[in-house]
């Protein structure tokens, strides 16, 4: 993946609580694979628990940001401390926002709203220039809960949804106010990775030829 600076761990051996029916399957097994999330222990990787902030800053920052968040983990933070710190130096996670988040709240759940905010940020800035995106997107406007959302929040989920990165939920609702689960979170994550490699991978450059007689 070229938006990942990470060394590649030993492919994950599988999760107890994981099998290959589950719909994130393949998404949790590849950013396992990469480096960017961990099993909790004892052979699961717990899907449907909720992500804390400290978990998906660094789950971000470890993809988006990786040397950020390396060189802060090397200064001696802890983990969720570093996935902050790299977040905030990376610009993912903006003053201007003014998400509820500080270094004494990373243990906290974080919302999908404010997931998406920062998956917005880590999106390159001609992504939707850049990237094709096959077949129709969803209307954000038509999800229930659409009118709920301030306006920094409605551009994030307008932004992912014209990518074909978010669809919403079952009951027709984005879900604004609940706490984001791993599975959700981390098929999130490597639909913005797959984004930004595509932009960066056909991005264009200007070359200058010199014909030698």
């Amino acid at each position: 993946a070229l938006a990942l600076g990470l060394t590649v761990p030993a492919l994950a051996a599988g999760y107890s609580d994981l099998p290959q029916s589950h719909w994130a399957y393949n998404d949790l097994m590849e950013a396992s694979d990469l480096g960017i999330i961990q099993g909790v222990g004892n052979g699961q990787m717990a899907p449907s628990a909720t992500m804390s902030w400290g978990q998906f800053l660094t789950m971000l920052t470890r993809t988006f940001a990786s040397e950020a968040y390396q060189s802060a983990s090397a200064s001696g933070l802890a983990w969720d401390q570093a996935g902050y710190a790299a977040a905030g130096e990376a610009g993912l996670l903006r003053e201007e926002d003014g998400l509820p988040v500080s270094p004494e709240t990373l243990g906290e759940n974080i919302s999908r709203q404010d997931a998406a905010v920062l998956l917005y940020n880590a999106l390159p800035e001609d992504a939707a220039d850049s990237y094709y995106v096959w077949g129709e997107t969803a209307d954000p406007t038509l999800l229930s809960d659409w009118n709920s959302m301030d306006p920094l929040h409605q551009q994030a989920v307008a932004g992912l949804a014209e990518l074909g990165i978010i669809n919403g939920k079952s009951d027709g609702s984005f879900g604004y106010a609940d706490s984001i689960q791993r599975c959700d979170g981390t098929v999130l994550v490597m639909r913005v990775l797959d984004v930004t490699d595509s932009c960066l991978r056909y991005e264009p450059t200007e070359i200058t030829l010199r014909i030698l007689d």
